[in-house]
């Protein structure tokens, strides 16, 4: 579980791609193509409208 924020590399995009090396967690701003297909990918929680 990630615990802290992770500085930001490049623009905002659709997609953050967080890579671990060991106890270092990059995180890469990624618009979503073929070299993506297969990775798992994270979902906010839905929330309810009230």
């Amino acid at each position: 579980m990630l615990r802290a924020d992770v500085p930001r590399d490049g623009d905002h995009s659709p997609v953050t791609l967080l890579e671990l090396d060991g106890g270092r967690v990059t995180r890469t701003e990624v618009w979503p193509g073929p070299q993506l297909y297969g990775l798992p990918v994270l979902l906010p929680a839905a929330r309810s409208a009230s």
